[in-house]
């Protein structure tokens, strides 16, 4: 760290490793900050509107956060409005778990029609060999 602009620490380019394992062995204890698994690919996340650092994410879980915020920004999801549409996933995550409105989609295959369409294409292709 070597810059402070506005009561805040910037890191240097160089300085980024470092501190990722920093905050990753110390406040992080090992983990993810959303997923709390052990991330392989350690990522330094910041806020893109303000710089500020808010912690290490998995590769993955930095990747599905870009896309949230990006996709919140595109629809006018912003501060209380991006916070409720967040909290509201895991009821309609579990609404569906639950039966949802009681019907299926057109694509979906049950268990079975996927063993039955597997077998079909099995068959198939033994006959064909046969010829």
């Amino acid at each position: 760290m070597s810059q402070t602009i506005n009561g805040m620490q910037r890191l240097t380019t160089g300085g980024i490793a470092p501190y990722r394992q920093q905050l990753l062995a110390g406040r992080q204890r090992g983990l993810c900050s959303l997923c709390r698994r052990r991330p392989t690919v350690p990522c330094l996340d910041h806020c893109h509107s303000t710089g500020v650092i808010r912690g290490v994410l998995c590769r993955g879980c930095n990747a599905l956060l870009g896309k949230i915020e990006n996709n919140a920004a595109r629809n006018g999801l912003r501060g209380s409005a991006l916070n409720t549409y967040l909290m509201n996933i895991p009821q309609y995550l579990a609404f569906g778990e639950q039966g949802g409105l009681g019907i299926l989609h057109p694509t979906h295959l049950t268990a079975d029609e996927k063993r039955l369409k597997t077998n079909e294409r099995a068959r198939k292709a033994r006959a064909a060999k046969k010829v």
